[in-house]
């Protein structure tokens, strides 16, 4: 697994929005899209969900990223 995925995702759950984590960390925002895809196919699980015009976090993404972040 890349960390750069893993980091990518840590920064949509702290800003919040796929758009101001793409700005925050310098990367398009499809490209940012893909890599939450590609992260989600190998860990073989969503940890993010589409909530109206957002995202939240699964009960499996809750634990990848309190993994993360330490």
């Amino acid at each position: 697994m890349d960390t750069d995925r893993l980091r990518y995702f840590c920064a949509i759950v702290d800003t919040g929005s796929l758009t101001k984590a793409s700005e925050l960390l310098g990367v398009s925002h499809s490209g940012l899209s893909k890599a939450m895809t590609v992260l989600q196919d190998e860990l073989g699980f969503k940890v993010l969900a589409p909530k109206g015009r957002g995202l939240e976090l699964t009960e499996k993404g809750k634990a990848i990223y309190e993994q993360s972040r330490k």
